[in-house]
């Protein structure tokens, strides 16, 4: 009989009943209540045990079930509990997790630290091969467990391999042929070998259009080849275009959704890595620069709102329509920059297409600031029954939404052109952009016209 999947509120409670038995040293007891989860459900608690709870609970855990919550960790969180593991046990426990996992896991921790684990370690090759590899590569992803085939072999002696072999059935779904040089020649899935004429050669049945990436490349062109292909799996090949290993797709949907989290992180100034962490320093790193910044940029829009000190004297009513003017340009804008940054990170645009972007978005500005300033227009009027006053907010609307919509573009595809992160500072210059040209713009005009305004 299956076991019941807890709720979020039922895991809560047991985080609240393993703290409370840690306090009080019933280590055992602790462990025993958690042994029932699935190693998913078990992670998901550990994870969030104080430093002190979480290095009592790890000193008596076994190596194999803290390899199962590491297994189920991103890196983040894996690398908290990981550093809060007894050194002595740290090469045993790493010998239980997968390959990608204790490679991550070490890219965490200082070099010197990482060799003297590594050297105590039954898998030292397999996982130094991984470590000269960055996080951000393709190489570092990649598992080096993986079924591959001589394409010379015939398709009854490939199967007896594979029987010999012991690997997981998830493993064996996507088959990768070799030449005699470890060259990448071609791939299938194991039905097709299974279904195969048992005389036939690997190299006569195999698919020889097949997609891989390089060690080196970066892990978000995997990402975009997995979902412009739809692929199981990608092989991971060297200069020579020898197989090295294997991304599976489980890994390449992590990718994605980090790469997602940093991108939108850095759209809003918060850093490139979680937002909720338990570093109080890492995130004053990450967050204040951006506050600090973001102060300069206001003070900048408070100085040219300044320069017009005698066109408000002489008209204050015109001040209660700025916010409105620089508030819709300043939401107008994120929400380019934001499809703009997630669709140059999905590949879906580029440098080459900007003039069409650039188009698009002009299109859809003009289009957005007829219908909102018609609205506004349209309150204004009634309001104050002064068509030069409703003129003037409505022309300052559309013209500065459109403005918003050129920086939205211009901005990220700048910042590409430069080899800065888009994601990185894109909204912050956008939003300071609308806000100062709405100000001039918006006053500007009402300078110029303000002989026509009644009050």
């Amino acid at each position: 009989m299956a076991t019941r999947i807890p709720e979020p509120w039922e895991l809560g409670d047991v985080l609240s009943e393993v703290s409370d038995l840690l306090e009080v040293g019933g280590v055992s007891v602790a462990i025993k209540r958690l042994s029932p989860l699935r190693p998913a459900d078990m992670a998901a608690v550990v994870a969030e045990l104080s430093e002190d709870h979480l290095r009592q609970l790890l000193e008596r855990m076994a190596n194999e079930a803290i390899a199962d919550v590491l297994d189920y960790l991103d890196v983040d969180r894996g690398s908290r509990v990981f550093d809060s593991i007894p050194e002595t046990r740290r090469p045993a426990v790493l010998d239980e997790t997968s390959p990608e996992v204790a490679t991550d896991l070490l890219h965490r921790i200082a070099w010197d630290d990482a060799a003297q684990t590594l050297v105590r370690m039954r898998n030292l090759n397999i996982i130094g091969d991984l470590l000269i590899h960055d996080d951000d590569d393709a190489g570092g992803l990649m598992s080096p467990t993986f079924a591959k085939l001589r394409e010379y072999w015939t398709v009854r002696h490939a199967l007896r391999v594979l029987r010999q072999m012991d690997l997981h059935p998830e493993i064996l779904r996507e088959l990768f042929a070799v030449d005699a040089q470890d060259t990448l020649v071609g791939r299938m899935e194991l039905s097709e070998l299974v279904f195969a004429p048992p005389n036939a050669t690997i190299g006569e049945v195999m698919n020889r259009d097949v997609i891989s990436v390089s060690a080196t490349e970066d892990q978000e062109s995997a990402v975009r080849l997995m979902q412009r292909y739809r692929l199981p799996s990608i092989p991971v090949t060297n200069v020579r275009r020898q197989l090295q290993g294997v991304i599976t797709s489980n890994s390449l949907v992590e990718v994605a959704e980090q790469e997602a989290t940093e991108d939108m992180f850095r759209l809003f100034g918060v850093g490139g890595s979680i937002a909720t962490g338990y570093d109080v320093r890492e995130a004053i790193r990450n967050r204040l620069p951006w506050l600090v910044l973001n102060l300069f940029t206001v003070m900048l829009a408070g100085y040219v709102l300044s320069l017009f000190q005698p066109t408000l004297n002489a008209m204050v009513l015109l001040a209660a329509f700025l916010p409105v003017v620089m508030g819709q340009a300043g939401i107008a804008g994120t929400q380019t920059v934001t499809i703009i940054v997630r669709s140059m990170a999905l590949g879906e645009r580029s440098i080459a297409n900007v003039w069409q972007l650039l188009l698009f978005e002009l299109v859809l500005s003009l289009a957005q600031g007829l219908a909102v300033g018609g609205i506004l227009g349209v309150a204004v009027h009634v309001w104050k029954n002064d068509w030069a006053l409703t003129l003037l907010v409505t022309g300052s609307l559309v013209l500065n939404l459109i403005l918003a919509a050129m920086a939205g573009v211009m901005v990220p595809m700048f910042m590409r052109v430069l080899r800065i992160d888009p994601a990185m500072a894109s909204a912050v210059i956008v939003t300071t952009a609308t806000d100062i040209c709405g100000i001039v713009m918006y006053l500007g005009l009402a300078s110029i016209f303000l002989t026509l305004l009644v009050s």
